[in-house]
């Protein structure tokens, strides 16, 4: 106990006022690592020899202090360092371990109050370490000895027989406690401070080798003063900008995005003023690194202003191709698509490649015929065979055409085919590059898109896949693959939940190469696959709400409004409150849809009135769901969505044909089961459910009973054994009213009350919610039966919103 403590002014002050109380005082000193070790022996019942190194860990960590002894020892019993084993039948620890705990706060206190006697070396060579940080490598303090008129190493290993330090893994010097490192930082005087960091920051610089960490500790030492113009003179300013440069490209090595934008910045800031000129160079690789770290970061503010002033000051069309680059990725992130296709295709031309602007269909749907006898005979082996691309102006070419395709899929999608088409030419007259892959993988997009050739597209997908994989860039590429294309054929081919997995990986890839861009495109996938193929509602909340955070933190405009339009399909569903837990200036699908005219976005456009088409066919608004599927009647059936788009549409065109008796219902369904069957040959998993609900609709319009009968059941049991539990609800909810009208009440109640139980399950609670309410059964039916029963749902529902 201190003479300052409570317990002692107690007691002075009982003696002072003669108080009648007995106070009798215990001295308890000191413990010694001796006593330290004979009391763990005797308590851990084993010999005094194997506990010798632990008693001395504990001396030197409490001092010898009772009760810090007692802390101490509690501490480590806590975090599980000690432990009795069976296998043994003893007491086991690990010394090691044990020596990395941290002091106590007492013991670290004690130790602080010791800071003020230091003898003066002592105390400056512990300034030096709190200046680096809490624990630093011997061999940068070594590079610092000679800087001060005495032994620094010799005094440092002096604190450590004192405690003040300790030495870790014989490599490293650290604080035994964070107070301790914060108390010996406050002893340099502030004055003092900027002094001390500049020195030790210089001599770092100047012994900068290969060493990661050395121009990253100098540039950690100077940059936090550097706003200060006097502190450094204009030599040490070039050296410091040229290591700001070396150490953010570190730490994006690293995947430290917002470190490396902080060095970036603060080596622009050490440039000199007419830095475009007498240091062009060093200035264009600052600008540009800064501002590719900050679309790596999701950080935009100064992004702008860095691509404004390289365009303003390179000095060739070469120097600008990187911020012509990242500009065309800004646009697009704000959703200003056509404006970056816009920039990219004025590169093109710079570089001496021309396009055609406003190509039509047939000119596209030609383009693409062309290639598909070539593609026919090719295999992995025959692009691995290929010389590599080292034209430096055909590399630049084939990174802008990849932007292209990532843009004209969103904007100009019959130029689409021009494009990849031109990058397979390029390939193999010029040699293979990675951009090869992104053409490849868009040539099998345009194979589905323009000539609906799935085998082809699927096959020339895999080649890109299994070159990927093999490839040591595979993060980088399967990143750079996403920010365009997700294997749209893999849709028509393997079954979707496979598929949904994949979206998974694509992102942490993304996320580790830096990819924002990628990484948010395959978040949301990762969440609309999830919604497409009946994922529980319960799993999907939480997976928009990490998309939604990832997209805020992020500000990616153009994912966050394609995400808007399926959460609100997800919360129309479900009742989730998701969508209230943000604040968006765009809420409502229609002013989604007038963002998506305003931008020109017909990709964005089309997935909204797509999932608004689902929404309605499962609440029973079929006149909507045709009105929104004539729009896109003329368009042949080419893109993922577009699965959905024919199968609802399709859908409730067959009900209404039923309703009305209208021939225009009809050829709409009719169509939609061709097409569906056409695509169950290329997978069975994916749309044998789906053909069998539309033919068994068709069967019910044409008054075939057994044959509808026979449909709708195999279609129930279709989507149960692939999993599609939203999709069986619909067949069943089908099913069931085709049963009661045909006077099958029983049997059709039963299969309506199944499909609200799978809905359930599904988690739609809105859904559900749907059925119940209104009249009795029979006044809702009534109108389509001649008197029959009373049904007696379990949960009634309104028979208006079954035949709209």
């Amino acid at each position: 106990v201190g003479e300052d403590g409570f317990l002692l002014k107690q007691i002075k002050q009982l003696d002072r006022i003669n108080a009648h109380v007995n106070v009798t005082q215990l001295s308890v000193k000191e413990l010694s690592a001796n006593d330290i070790n004979t009391m763990l022996s005797f308590k851990l019942c084993v010999p005094l020899r194997l506990t010798q190194d632990l008693a001395e860990i504990v001396h030197r960590k409490t001092k010898g202090n009772p009760y810090f002894v007692k802390e101490f020892l509690q501490s480590i019993m806590s975090n599980t360092m000690l432990n009795f084993s069976v296998k043994e039948r003893r007491w086991i620890w690990d010394d090691e371990v044990i020596d990395l705990q941290m002091i106590s706060n007492g013991v670290a206190e004690l130790l602080t109050k010791r800071l003020h006697s230091l003898a003066k070396d002592k105390r400056l060579a512990l300034q030096i370490v709190s200046c680096i940080g809490f624990q630093v490598n011997g061999y940068l303090l070594r590079l610092l000895k000679d800087s001060f008129p005495f032994d620094l190493m010799e005094a440092l290993d002096s604190l450590v027989e004192e405690g003040l330090l300790e030495k870790a893994g014989g490599i490293y010097y650290a604080f035994p406690h964070d107070l301790l490192y914060e108390a010996a930082y406050s002893l340099i005087p502030v004055g003092e401070r900027k002094t001390l960091h500049k020195l030790i920051a210089v001599v770092l610089a100047k012994n900068d080798t290969n060493d990661q960490s050395t121009a990253g500790l100098a540039v950690d030492q100077i940059n936090p003063w550097i706003k200060d113009k006097s502190i450094l003179n204009q030599e040490e300013r070039l050296l410091f900008a040229k290591l700001n440069l070396k150490a953010g490209k570190q730490a994006v090595a690293t995947c430290c995005f917002s470190q490396s934008r902080d060095n970036f910045e603060a080596g622009i800031a050490l440039l000199a003023g007419n830095r475009w000129n007498a240091q062009y160079r060093l200035s264009l690789e600052l600008y540009e690194n800064s501002a590719m770290a900050s679309f790596m970061a999701g950080n935009f503010d100064t992004m702008p202003s860095r691509l404004e002033e390289i365009l303003s000051n390179a000095a060739s069309l070469q120097d600008t191709l990187t911020a012509s680059a990242l500009l065309a990725k800004l646009l697009a992130s704000k959703g200003q698509v056509a404006s970056a296709m816009s920039n990219c295709l004025d590169v093109l031309q710079n570089l001496g490649e021309s396009f055609p602007r406003e190509p039509s269909y047939s000119d596209a749907k030609n383009e693409i015929d062309s290639t598909r006898m070539l593609l026919r005979g090719m295999s992995k082996e025959h692009f691995k065979l290929l010389p590599e691309m080292t034209d430096p102006t055909k590399l630049d070419v084939m990174r802008f055409l990849s932007l292209c395709c990532a843009f004209a899929d969103r904007s100009m999608s019959m130029l689409l085919p021009f494009i990849c088409c031109r990058m397979l030419q390029l390939t193999l007259k010029c040699g293979f590059t990675d951009d090869s892959l992104i053409g490849l993988a868009m040539i099998s997009h345009s194979l589905i898109m323009f000539v609906n050739d799935i085998q082809l597209a699927y096959h020339v997908s895999k080649i890109a896949s299994l070159l990927i994989e093999n490839h040591p860039q595979r993060h980088f590429l399967r990143a750079k693959l996403a920010a365009i294309y997700h294997d749209q054929s893999r849709w028509f081919v393997e079954p979707l939940q496979s598929i949904r997995c994949s979206y998974i990986d694509t992102y942490q890839s993304s996320m580790i190469v830096g990819d924002i861009d990628s990484a948010m495109n395959s978040a949301y996938c990762f969440c609309m696959a999830g919604l497409l193929e009946g994922m529980k509602m319960d799993t999907l909340e939480e997976n928009f709400a990490w998309l939604m955070q990832d997209l805020t933190k992020h500000q990616h405009v153009l994912v966050l409004n394609l995400s808007m339009a399926t959460a609100h399909q997800f919360v129309a569903l479900s009742g989730s409150n998701l969508l209230t837990d943000y604040r968006f200036e765009v809420n409502s699908l229609q002013e989604l849809r007038e963002v998506a005219r305003t931008t020109n976005n017909v990709l964005h456009e089309y997935l909204i009135d797509t999932v608004d088409m689902l929404l309605k066919c499962y609440f029973r608004e079929y006149t909507s769901v045709v009105e929104i599927a004539t729009k896109y009647r003329s368009a042949k059936a080419k893109r993922v969505i577009d699965i959905f788009r024919v199968f609802y549409g399709g859908l409730a065109s067959l009900v209404l044909a039923r309703d009305t008796q209208q021939d225009e219902f009809r050829q709409i369904g009719e169509k939609s089961v061709e097409t569906m069957l056409s695509w169950k040959e290329h997978s069975v998993w994916n749309f044998e459910n789906k053909l069998m609900l539309l033919q068994a609709e068709l069967y019910a319009l044409n008054n075939d009973f057994n044959m509808a009968r026979s449909a709708f059941q195999a279609s129930v049991e279709s989507a149960r054994a692939h999993n599609f539990i939203h999709e069986e609800g619909l067949a069943l909810e089908r099913y069931g009213l085709f049963l009661i009208e045909n006077r099958l009440m029983n049997e059709g109640r039963k299969q309506i009350n199944l499909a609200i139980e799978k809905y359930a399950q599904w988690g739609a609670t809105k859904l559900v919610e749907s059925f119940r309410g209104g009249s009795t059964t029979h006044e809702l039916i009534g109108h389509r039966t001649s008197g029959g029963d009373n049904l007696g749902f379990t949960a009634s529902f309104s028979f208006s919103k079954w035949r709209r």
